[in-house]
């Protein structure tokens, strides 16, 4: 049987696979690759042609941030935008494995990976021709906790419209503060402007206004 270690140093090494898997509590599970026709341990990833920075230890066994850029031509990662507040907190998980392991595959094996790389979107943007790039962080950095189970985080973690944002349903705004009369682009940035377009004010912010770290 051939071992992931095996792979790794043989002369004819082909491209690793990285797989990828969006979810958070609320969230579904969404799993994508970059390559078609990918299932592994059972799993099967959508392709969307992407590219993530791979992260090493540092000495001190800190992860530093990374990002991932994905061309969401059908719109698979734009509707998880769109639908859950832009995704800012949700876990990003990114393992590596080879097409010599896939599912059906004479080697499959899936306790063959490398990983996985947990971490969290701390930031979104657009770019053009439906691109979207994630910045992500360790979840040791975003949450670096003092308290029991609190997180200082500087975007908001409410949902929009939930029992501890209560937005106004009569009042919407898309990603980019336009107002919208089309539901499915009904959304929050998660900072405090969209917090005023809806409230007028800032009372009802899922965040601490005063961490600056995270631009």
């Amino acid at each position: 049987m051939t071992s992931i270690f095996q792979t790794v140093q043989s002369l004819d090494l082909e491209a690793p696979i990285d797989l990828f898997r969006i979810w958070d509590t609320g969230i579904p599970s969404t799993y994508f690759t970059n390559i078609s026709g990918v299932v592994f341990a059972g799993i099967s990833y959508q392709p969307i042609p992407c590219k993530f920075e791979w992260l090493n230890l540092t000495s001190e066994g800190a992860v530093p941030g990374s990002s991932l850029v994905a061309s969401d031509v059908k719109g698979i990662l734009g509707g998880l935008v769109e639908a859950y507040g832009g995704l800012l907190g949700a876990k990003l998980e990114a393992t590596q494995t080879w097409r010599l392991f896939l599912d059906g595959q004479p080697g499959q094996d899936a306790t063959q990976f490398r990983g996985p790389v947990k971490l969290r979107i701390n930031q979104r943007t657009w770019e053009p021709m439906n691109q979207i790039e994630f910045q992500c962080v360790s979840g040791f950095d975003l949450e670096r906790l003092t308290l029991p189970n609190r997180a200082y985080l500087k975007r908001c973690q409410w949902l929009l419209g939930d029992e501890n944002c209560r937005a106004p349903g009569h009042i919407s705004y898309d990603l980019a503060g336009n107002p919208t009369s089309d539901p499915t682009q009904r959304a929050c940035g998660k900072d405090l402007a969209s917090c005023r377009r809806y409230h007028g004010h800032v009372r009802h912010f899922g965040g601490f206004v005063g961490i600056q770290r995270y631009n």
